[in-house]
């Protein structure tokens, strides 16, 4: 921490955190919790009766704070943290989750003004054993590398005014990500005991018993109270004023992939992409919130391995686009109600008035929602939903073996030794049984990756990348055989 003051009084304050190590157990927090809250006085103190709060009519006086009269300038850095979520402290053979990331945070408060800016970058959550000398090769990202940033400026009397942007987001959800989410949220959920079971699932004995009405104490048979009107004091209107504030949320691309084990891997089987804007004005007065959403759903049919949509796009003038969703948040002000007017413009006094709702709420899309359901699909929502609901069952703190490999991978089966070289967007990935360099022994298998960069304008449209697919290919060369180039490996196998 550096501290600094000059003869003005104004403050520059700089915070470097760096090598924080936080490992988190759910169990033994909760455990510590219930420690200590056993060991606090039952009985509280008495509830004292409500004091009677004054009437004010009219509008609320605004209370301005105070202008500083110097400027603070505060500079935080927090160096990639290591956080770590557990499931068991006793042990180190578990998974765990791993939250890697890295923040700047500048803060300049002067007289005229207050202004915020922010950046969390490389934002990721992973999955992996606790043991660091097993994490090679066993990651699983569950939130990939992102970048959030944020920046507010507030004049002096005046509303906040904030803007919030990410860069692309996507997240994966498979079977062993849920295994390990599970084991570790296992310590929240309270376990019953077959007792308590019985004593919640008991049926009275007089249940069909026939009793007297005069005998029962219902709450739907007990006299309604009717309040005197004249003892109600009288609601006051209070006008709530435009704050100013004004807050921008974008988030250019949302990947969501729901994976599914196929053998030694995970291979994502229903893909949802999408992206959001929002608007919001006087989130503390009278709130108005605006948002859109592009959605585009597909699924993979495993025996035409192509990528078809759940969701259709929406034909626009001979191009296609993704559904559109908007929808409107706005808090209303109780205005003075006046009794409805007849045509004849004479007030209609049969007629209740009615108080405008507290906040309404619009949802509507002008496009129409054509979902397509088809065999392949409830096959695959079957096996979807099976994988899943065994992975939610296991609660074992245990490290499954799971063998995350490349999506491209040569197998050598010839009888003989060979040369693989990779074409210009592929590249080998770091595996413990990686071939030396590009020679492949009878037996043995390369693992390879796209390059980067390759298939990251991709990511935005499964069903695009189907039309404007990057052609993957490797050249092959076989001992006492010449060369064959660009092989493609798109469709693999089929």
């Amino acid at each position: 921490v550096d501290f600094v003051q000059d003869n003005k009084l104004n403050k520059k304050i700089d915070v470097s955190v760096e090598q924080i190590y936080l490992c988190v157990c759910l169990e033994y927090i909760l455990s510590v919790a219930d420690f200590f809250q056993k060991g606090l006085p039952q009985a509280g103190a008495k509830p004292q009766p409500p004091k009677p709060k004054p009437s004010h009519t009219g509008s609320l006086p605004e209370v301005q704070p105070a202008a500083p009269e110097s400027d603070l300038v505060l500079n935080l850095k927090m160096g990639r943290p290591e956080i770590i979520l557990i499931a068991d402290s006793k042990t180190k053979d578990q998974p765990a989750l791993v939250l890697d990331t890295e923040v700047d945070f500048q803060m300049k408060i002067t007289p005229e003004f207050q202004m915020m800016a922010g950046s969390v970058k490389d934002l990721q959550i992973f999955s992996c054993p606790f043991e660091k000398s097993k994490r090679k090769g066993n990651k699983m990202n569950i939130l990939h590398p992102c970048f959030v940033s944020l920046h507010s400026k507030t004049l002096q009397g005046q509303g906040m005014h904030m803007d919030i942007t990410t860069s692309d987001l996507e997240v994966t959800i498979s079977p062993p990500i849920i295994r390990t989410i599970t084991a570790i949220t296992a310590s929240l959920t309270p376990q019953q005991t077959e007792e308590n079971g019985k004593k919640a699932s008991a049926v009275p004995a007089d249940l069909w018993h026939i009793r007297s009405l005069e005998e029962c104490n219902f709450w739907f048979l007990q006299p309604a109270a009717i309040p005197d009107v004249a003892a109600v004091p009288a609601l006051e209107v209070i006008e709530l004023p435009s704050t100013g504030e004004h807050l921008l949320a974008k988030v250019p691309s949302l990947l969501v992939k729901l994976e599914a084990s196929v053998g030694s891997r995970t291979v994502p089987m229903l893909v949802l992409e999408a992206s959001f804007h929002s608007e919001v004005k006087d989130w503390s007065g009278k709130l108005h919130v605006t948002g859109e959403l592009n959605m585009e759903v597909a699924y993979y049919n495993d025996s035409l391995t192509v990528w078809e949509p759940l969701l259709e796009p929406v034909e626009d003038g001979g191009t296609r686009r993704p559904w559109e969703l908007s929808a409107e948040v706005t808090k209303n002000v109780e205005d003075d109600v006046s009794p409805l007017t007849s045509p004849q413009g004479e007030a209609d006094l049969d007629v209740i008035p009615s108080v405008p709702p507290t906040m309404s709420i619009t949802v509507k899309s002008s496009d129409v929602m054509n979902i397509v359901f088809s065999k392949a699909l409830l096959a695959l929502l079957t096996n979807l939903g099976t994988a899943f609901s065994e992975a939610v069952r296991d609660t074992s703190s245990e490290v499954q073996e799971e063998k995350m490999h490349s999506p491209f991978m040569v197998q050598n089966e010839m009888g003989c030794n060979m040369t693989v070289t990779p074409g210009p967007t592929l590249q080998l990935v770091e595996a413990e049984l990686q071939p030396h360099r590009n020679q492949v022994g009878d037996g043995e298998t390369m693992y390879m990756e796209a390059r980067r960069g390759v298939e990251r304008g991709m990511k935005k449209s499964f069903l695009a990348k189907q039309d404007n697919i990057t052609k993957h290919t490797v050249s092959v060369q076989v001992e006492g055989y010449h060369e064959l180039k660009d092989i493609p490996m798109y469709k693999a196998g089929r």
